[in-house]
């Protein structure tokens, strides 16, 4: 679903990363999804673009709703932890007078 989100423009960049070596127990991550999406509405914003493209491309992708809630309800088990963090970029390099 999300690479057909951005194949349609809302999402601009979908990154999945692992960690090379052990992290603590409190930190502990195996998987992270970065998601960079278009502008904020596109990310933020309910009821718009974002969720009539989703619903049809669900209903395209995926038709038998019940099956897809079913496996949706059962990821969501299998998650420790999930967190929605807004980042933003910076430069490090200091800037020329």
């Amino acid at each position: 679903m999300l690479i057909e989100m951005q194949r349609q423009g809302f999402i601009k960049e979908l990154r999945f990363d692992e960690p090379f070596t052990h992290i603590p127990g409190d930190n502990r991550w195996d998987i992270r999804a970065t998601i960079v999406y278009r502008d904020a509405p596109a990310a933020v914003e309910l009821g718009g673009a974002w969720d009539e493209a989703w619903e049809a491309t669900s209903k395209r992708l995926r038709p038998d709703k019940k099956v897809l809630d079913a496996e949706e309800k059962r990821r969501f088990e299998l998650l420790e932890d999930h967190w929605d963090i807004i980042v933003s970029s910076f430069d490090p390099k200091p800037s020329s007078p």
